[in-house]
């Protein structure tokens, strides 16, 4: 028997790790438990379910494989679904394939972030929250349609009802027959003067009552207004140092990510990128890679040139940050997050503008220097 759902979909996941910064290819690989990620919960979208759990046909170099994964939120496809509208199952097995990093923070020592993928897992065989398709039946705290009122059994001719009066037999009044009209009057002087005693008694006990709740419910005021609203005030304090803080750490995290790959060279006279910056390890991809990660930011572009009678072009400083922006749009980053400056050889990393050869091949050389440039430098948050 099946112990829960085989299921495949898009899952959009949270993750948190120990590691604080991010593992260079020149490094050893990890042995500590530091680098270990746990994904503590996440949504499944557009699921589709299998009938046997079959992991080897879905793993791939690029997948990474997870156990007891809680709080996984199922949304089935729109047809083929073993349920009606959503569930939230802890996962026993969890395949990520082609997982993507969306956004990191640091929070406490730790990394948190969010991961999208598609995803192939093992169920547990019951949901966290119990039966969720619909009510009724036996339960006696839940109302059934199908049971009406029960009615209060009507009393036959016979006088059978015992709460019923016989008509046949006499009043009685203490425990005599009736007497005569003076002592009726006197009788029922005595029982009005005792009514109207219990009716005063009554009258004020509900004062004390009253007054009892008005004093209590101000009491109450108190707390709610003051104990309350001061804890609130405090918890609010919190929440927005906790906010700031990891404002702090989202800022922080982008300049180390840039630190090494934000400035890309060019050769003299012209917009080629030189070929330290282009390499296939090298910045030029790892800062598209940067700000593509970075979604929420905007980013200037800078671009530099090692004065008009070396870089003897018009206008290639502006060309070269141009050239920036297009690289950027063609790696799938929307070109209206960039603004793009000339700013001529205002800012010279290399003072004496001496030109060094790169050797193309035996026959063919090019000239550069460090300030034939451009420089990618994020827009920072206006202070409050």
């Amino acid at each position: 028997m099946q112990e829960g759902f085989i299921v495949l979909g898009e899952f959009t996941g949270s993750f948190y790790t120990l590691q604080n910064f991010t593992i260079d290819v020149s490094l050893p690989f990890p042995t500590d438990d530091a680098h270990k990620v746990k994904v503590y919960k996440g949504k499944l979208e557009n699921a589709r379910f299998h009938k046997e759990f079959k992991l080897d046909d879905f793993r791939r170099l690029n997948s990474f494989y997870f156990e007891e994964v809680p709080q996984v939120e199922i949304v089935p496809a729109a047809v083929g679904a073993p349920f009606p509208g959503t569930r939230v199952y802890n996962f026993k097995k969890l395949l990520l394939i082609d997982p993507r990093v969306v956004k990191t923070y640091d929070v406490n020592g730790k990394t948190y972030g969010v991961i999208t993928s598609l995803a192939y897992g093992l169920t547990e065989k019951s949901p966290l929250i119990g039966k969720l398709d619909g009510f009724g039946g036996d339960n006696p705290g839940i109302p059934n349609p199908q049971k009406g009122p029960r009615p209060i059994p009507i009393p036959d001719s016979k006088g059978d009802n015992p709460d019923a009066p016989d008509s046949t037999k006499p009043p009685v009044i203490g425990q005599g027959v009736i007497g005569t009209v003076k002592d009726i009057t006197d009788q029922g002087k005595a029982i009005a003067k005792g009514c109207w005693s219990r009716l005063w008694d009554l009258i004020l006990i509900l004062i004390a009552i009253f007054l009892f709740l008005t004093l209590l419910r101000s009491c109450n005021h108190g707390t709610d207004y003051c104990e309350l609203q001061v804890q609130k005030e405090r918890e609010l304090q919190i929440e927005q140092s906790l906010l700031d803080t990891v404002r702090a750490d989202y800022e922080n995290n982008l300049d180390r990510a840039l630190m090494g790959v934000s400035t890309i060279y060019f050769y003299r006279n012209s917009i080629e990128f030189h070929a330290s910056s282009n390499s296939p390890n090298g910045p030029l991809y790892k800062l598209a890679n940067i700000v593509k990660l970075y979604d929420d930011k905007q980013f200037l572009i800078e671009g530099f040139h090692s004065g008009k009678d070396i870089d003897t072009i018009t206008g290639l400083d502006l060309d070269r940050a141009n050239k920036m922006r297009d690289f950027f749009k063609i790696n799938g980053t929307d070109e209206a997050r960039f603004s793009v400056f000339g700013k001529g050889d205002s800012v010279l990393l290399d003072p004496s503008r001496r030109l060094d050869i790169y050797m193309v091949d035996l026959n063919s050389r090019k000239e550069y220097n460090r300030n034939m440039r451009v420089e990618v430098k994020p827009v920072k948050p206006l202070e409050p």
